[in-house]
């Protein structure tokens, strides 16, 4: 079954939360949170990490990610792995500053 991971990005402040525009289909221009597939053999913590460093440049050194919870499509063979985590200071300062 294939698996998948969203992952939600808070500010240290948690009043802002990371949302990413999409810039291929499907739904281009819409927006979502990050996420994407889960590879074969690659642990979902790790997937995790890795599309949130290929879609925003946030590494494992700017957040902690918490698996929160996980839930599977009756209608699709797929699950969802959901991951939260709140950027560390002196990380988000770094990013506001390249906007």
């Amino acid at each position: 079954m294939q698996g998948y991971n969203l992952i939600v990005v808070f500010s240290p402040d948690r009043e802002k939360m990371l949302m990413c525009r999409r810039i291929k289909e499907p739904y281009k221009g819409l927006i979502n949170f990050v996420g994407g597939k889960i590879e074969p053999g690659e642990s979902g913590s790790h997937a995790a990490y890795r599309e949130l460093f290929e879609e925003t440049g946030i590494s494992d050194r700017d957040i902690k990610l918490i698996h929160l919870m996980d839930f599977s499509y009756p209608l699709d063979p797929c699950y969802v792995e959901v991951y939260a985590g709140q950027l560390i200071p002196v990380s988000y300062t770094h990013l506001r500053a390249h906007e």
